[in-house]
């Protein structure tokens, strides 16, 4: 490799993901809003199946990154719907290193 990964972001409907267009494009990261990935895991009739988005990720080598995690409860139900990765406010606000 050259050192660099690519994500995409705004990824509204992370069932949709497609492992081969990932890895044609090298995307290594997929990014979604807590929000969306919530509702989704929420509602009965998404089709959601977090093992089969993991599953289609994993093909691509790609990790899910989980973002604007605002609060406590949200971070608990994003580690229970099984993200990789996370960021947002209830990590601490940004700062220069």
């Amino acid at each position: 490799g050259y050192g660099v990964r690519f994500a995409i972001s705004g990824v509204g409907k992370v069932t949709n993901v497609d492992p081969d267009l990932l890895l044609r494009a090298q995307i290594r990261f997929v990014m979604v809003e807590a929000q969306a990935l919530l509702a989704q895991a929420r509602n009965a009739f998404s089709g959601f199946r977090m093992a089969e988005v993991k599953g289609r990720l994993d093909r691509a080598a790609a990790d899910l990154i989980v973002t604007d995690v605002a609060d406590q409860e949200t971070l608990l139900e994003v580690l229970d719907v099984g993200a990789d990765f996370a960021s947002g406010p209830v990590f601490g606000p940004p700062a220069l290193a």
